[in-house]
């Protein structure tokens, strides 16, 4: 094993082969910690593929030395899946006589709430917001850019200077939904695959999810979570969206310096 993944003893054994002197293991952890090293879980993440690897690294190398300007002529969009407490878990605050009162319990069938929703960014703030029910196809796809994205542009791209920007799945570049795209004059850019950290409205599905935390107890339907979902999203600053695009220019830096694995972002 590498020498992370170890616990505390074999940590210990593997100091010992080189420095003789025994201590306890409190003494060890405590030593730890004075070096800034801690116990954590292991975050998971997708591994990308070699070749996806080239891919991310010359994409980003072709727009390295791009500025906020560049960026800020992007529509980021992306489907994104709600769902409300997986874990059949809301925590409270409770004194010890109150445990299991009737207004503290939460019937078990009525917890798992599930939505996937459309949206996009631009420069000035959140876009349109849209619900999907069903599973997304391409057809279902083009549905929802002919009657979402359209104001967007006109409202924040009069001059029709923008790009369109989305992921790879298989119903954004199927060839249903790019000749649509072509015919219907959407202009729109090539997209490195397995990039969720190049696009930044990955990071406002986030803060999104973050912000329903407390509402969790209340949602038991999924008209319930819609409405939270759509006063979330128009609730969102502009400063915030600001300051995701003001972060590409890092982030292209940072996937080249990284040689095309995923970054922080």
């Amino acid at each position: 094993k590498q020498w992370y993944q170890r616990r505390v003893r074999g940590l210990m054994e593997l100091f010992h082969q080189g420095y003789p002197q025994r201590f306890s293991k409190c003494t060890f952890i405590r030593a730890l910690k004075r070096l800034g090293v801690y116990r954590r879980v292991l975050k998971k993440q997708v591994i990308i593929r070699d070749a996806n690897l080239l891919k991310r690294r010359k994409w980003c190398r072709a727009r390295r030395r791009w500025n906020l300007s560049d960026w800020e002529k992007f529509i980021f969009t992306d489907e994104c899946q709600v769902v409300i407490n997986k874990e059949g878990k809301v925590r409270i605050w409770r004194t010890k006589d109150e445990k299991g009162r009737p207004y503290l319990v939460i019937p078990q069938h009525e917890r798992k709430v599930s939505l996937m929703i459309w949206g996009c960014i631009t420069k000035a703030g959140v876009g349109t917001l849209g619900r999907i029910k069903g599973y997304v196809n391409s057809t279902k796809y083009i549905q929802i850019i002919d009657e979402k994205i359209w104001p967007v542009i006109a409202k924040e791209f009069p001059d029709e200077n923008y790009t369109f920007m989305h992921d790879n799945a298989r119903p954004h570049v199927s060839r249903q939904t790019m000749e649509w795209f072509d015919a219907n004059g959407l202009k729109y850019s090539d997209w490195p695959p397995q990039s969720p950290d190049l696009n930044p409205i990955e990071n406002v599905w986030r803060y999104m999810k973050k912000m329903l935390k407390d509402k969790e107890a209340s949602i038991t339907t999924e008209d319930q979570l819609w409405s939270e979902l759509v006063a979330t999203w128009n609730s969102i600053p502009p400063n915030f969206i600001h300051q995701l695009y003001s972060s590409l220019p890092k982030r292209v830096g940072e996937v080249v310096k990284m040689k095309g694995q995923l970054t922080k972002y």
